[in-house]
């Protein structure tokens, strides 16, 4: 298991456990904070999204309180000429995690 180091009162260092999820990742995410639509086929109005970080395997995405989504879609990330196929790997309130096809 991977660990990160803390203080604790007094300064010393104390080993704490890092989630299990990170070690999961294929590779490194980068925090990124740009904005974006989530476009469902067969949707006519794609869902306006804020994209927390990106990895070269996939996203977190914030959607608005009470959004729904599929669990497959196109992230388009504003600025970007072409979107991405994406699958949900995991939902926690209105975060989800999306792996790239």
């Amino acid at each position: 298991m991977a660990y990160a180091a803390s203080r604790a009162v007094g300064g010393s260092p104390e080993p704490r456990a890092t989630p299990n999820w990170i070690e999961l990742r294929k590779s490194e995410r980068r925090l990124t904070l740009k904005t974006g639509r989530i476009v469902v086929e067969n949707d006519a109005y794609p869902l306006e999204c804020a994209i927390l970080n990106v990895s070269d395997h996939g996203a977190c995405v914030l959607v608005p309180l009470g959004a729904v989504t599929g669990d497959r879609f196109t992230l388009v990330i504003d600025g970007s000429d072409q979107g991405r196929s994406c699958t949900v790997a995991w939902r926690d309130g209105s975060r989800i995690g999306v792996s790239y096809e």
